[in-house]
């Protein structure tokens, strides 16, 4: 076909064709992209077994677990989705370390951290009530404020 057509045409053909090709490649990639972005948001983009036990716990065990023991220790659900979630061991986990300077959670693990309290609590925490936990301590009051924990 680019054969026949003659001189500068065939220059605009083959740069249309090109530009063609691009864009089918480029659509492949959103949708590529999208579906990955899907499937992380719903199988819980780094989720585990330690996640999944605690959303698969029937009510008796999810409200035992959840008790705080009222001295000021972290309540052990809390304390184990901390841990799993920044990968860090759980005795680092109470109420006075920092996020970013203890525990070393950047801005993304913060995001993941907050998901995680979303699912293993089945609460809601909107944007501007997430960015105020700075430590382990704001969590333990704002999920007892909402009555999530005792």
């Amino acid at each position: 076909m680019l054969q026949r057509v003659g001189g500068d045409h065939r220059h605009r053909l083959v740069r249309v064709v090109a530009l063609a090709e691009f864009e089918r490649f480029n659509v492949r990639i959103r949708r590529s992209i999208a579906v990955a972005v899907l499937a992380c948001f719903l199988q819980g983009c780094g989720s585990n077994e330690a996640d999944s036990a605690a959303v698969d716990a029937t009510p008796a065990q999810s409200s035992a677990a959840v008790r705080s023991t009222g001295d000021g220790a972290v309540p052990a659900t809390l304390r184990s989705t901390i841990a799993t979630t920044l990968k860090i061991d759980e005795s680092r986990v109470v109420p006075a370390a920092t996020f970013a300077k203890d525990l070393g959670a950047d801005e993304l693990s913060m995001v993941e951290l907050v998901m995680a309290y979303e699912r293993v609590f089945s609460i809601d925490i909107p944007d501007a009530d997430a960015d105020r936990f700075k430590n382990v301590q704001d969590v333990i009051d704002y999920l007892r404020k909402h009555s999530v924990l005792r």
